[in-house]
């Protein structure tokens, strides 16, 4: 035999073994078995109810033992195979959370269910939503292993998270028959381009409209709400003028949801804010929007205060009976039924969305939606157990928590005809509804900034320490100055 020809077979030998020495050299979340022991899809589509939480998720996580106690999604999710080799190692987790736990139980029950079955402790650090886009930059720029979970808002946050190749790709974690399970919505939203880099699914949250009809019906002579944002107004300052109740409340404090807030009109009107990958404030409808946004405040519709009030202020000000009006998730629904608030026990309601003006199709807002991603620089065994929790998350047994027991709206479509859902959920037709009808657009490369600069305009203008005219030429040169 020649020797080239020895060497050419000794090669290939050495190959194959090494191929099977070494087969575990794939990444670790691939030696997991994503389609056995049931295709993945249908291992996501169980779900196992009990009348309230199992004290071995309580012993989890302590806090859950002051939820209410209700039906709950308690299993369903069938775990995939290989699993247990593939997080070996692996004692904890982290992510950074809007806010504290109590404020979204479907998570808190989602990690104890997670700490139950793998002992992987998972930590929710709590931070103000104004806050913790900050402190993941500063952590991703430090290249840091923690968070393993890139907690973000992705019409805000992934375009800038996948540019900046602080995320694992992850477009196995997507094959067509899982993406067929969910909402275009919602996975439009784990996308940037062609691929994926997120999951989730958590808070999905269009706004719609609460309403006192005992308040409306002593202010306008009618307990009906508005069906328009022009009544809206008008409605508002009369409750103002007449009562002593504020006419509307809404979250002023915070940048995202007065971007949230604004999108209603905008949308509804046939606006966009994005054109040509840009943020555009210079259109005729932009410009009507920003107009009614500050004589919101100017004409007293809504009151100066709720320029300092947070996300949970505006709602918590009409469940003491402070004001005729809100605008804010339907999540709120089962916060007022499973605790109704005194002051408002029996006098309210809420309506899916509002039209520009009459003959007008309404759009709700942006369907406000959180995702995780996984950060690059975690282990291999890390980046294993994190995509292990967020296919939990993603499952019917926690998206039924999300709607169900926490109250937001759900990725999946097809829970709202689930009798289960029809008995735990008020008025499950509205709440499709608002879903069906909201918008959504992602914000480019430093659209968090421009959104601050959006609401610093919005501020001044409302308190007339500008005009709206000179706010909007500000807002449009701060803009252009950041803009990729």
């Amino acid at each position: 035999m020649k020797k080239s020809a020895f060497l050419g077979i000794f090669l290939i030998m050495f190959l194959l073994a090494t191929s099977s020495v070494f087969g575990e050299s794939k990444p670790k979340w691939l030696q997991i078995q994503w389609d056995k022991p049931l295709p993945w899809a249908d291992r996501l589509k169980g779900i196992e109810l009990a009348d309230e939480l199992p004290q071995e998720f309580i012993k989890q996580e302590p806090w859950l033992k002051d939820q209410p106690k209700k039906t709950v999604a308690v299993g369903g999710y069938v775990w995939p195979e290989g699993w247990e080799k593939a997080v070996e190692g692996v004692k904890s987790l982290s992510f950074f959370n809007f806010g504290g736990l109590p404020h979204d139980p479907a998570i808190g029950i989602a990690i104890a269910a997670f700490e139950a079955k793998t002992g992987i402790e998972i930590n929710a650090q709590a931070m103000e939503e104004l806050g913790l886009w900050l402190k993941t930059v500063a952590a991703m720029t430090a290249r840091r292993s923690e968070p393993q979970l890139i907690h973000n808002t992705p019409l805000l946050s992934l375009s800038h998270i996948a540019a900046a190749g602080w995320a694992e790709n992850m477009d196995f974690f997507w094959p067509e028959a899982v993406q067929k399970l969910y909402g275009e919505g919602a996975i439009s939203s784990c996308k940037v381009g062609d691929h994926f880099w997120a999951s989730g699914f958590v808070s999905v949250k269009p706004f719609v409209l609460f309403y006192r009809p005992s308040i409306l019906k002593e202010a306008t002579g009618s307990a009906e709400p508005p069906k328009t944002y022009q009544e809206l107004l008008s409605k508002a300052k009369m409750v103002a003028e007449k009562t002593d109740k504020y006419g509307l409340a809404i979250p002023g404090k915070d940048y995202r949801y007065i971007w949230y807030q604004l999108s209603g009109p905008l949308y509804s009107m046939g606006g966009k804010f994005i054109k040509d990958g840009k943020f555009e404030v210079t259109s005729p409808e932009y410009k009507e929007m920003f107009r009614y946004a500050v004589n919101l405040i100017k004409e007293g519709a809504v009151p100066k205060e709720a320029l300092g009030w947070s996300w949970t202020d505006a709602p918590e000000t009409f469940a003491r009976g402070r004001a005729a009006m809100l605008i804010a998730g339907a999540v709120n629904t089962t916060r007022f039924i499973d605790k109704p608030p005194a002051a408002i026990k029996g006098d309210w309601d809420f309506r899916a969305q509002l039209a520009w003006k009459e003959g007008d199709i309404g759009i709700t807002s942006i369907g406000t939606i959180v995702v995780w991603s996984i950060n690059k620089n975690a282990s291999e065994e890390e980046k294993a157990a994190a995509l292990l929790f967020l296919d939990l998350y993603r499952s019917y047994q926690s998206q039924w928590n999300e709607i169900g027991f926490e109250g937001n709206e759900c990725a999946v479509p097809a829970m709202y005809d689930m009798d289960s859902i029809k008995k735990a959920v008020y008025k499950p037709e509205l709440r499709r509804e608002s879903v069906q009808h909201t918008g959504g657009e992602s914000m480019p490369v430093n659209g968090d900034q421009m959104l601050k600069y959006q609401h610093e305009w919005w501020s001044k203008a409302a308190t007339g320490e500008v005009s709206i005219e000179e706010a909007l030429k500000n807002l449009e040169k701060d803009v252009a100055a950041i803009s990729p």
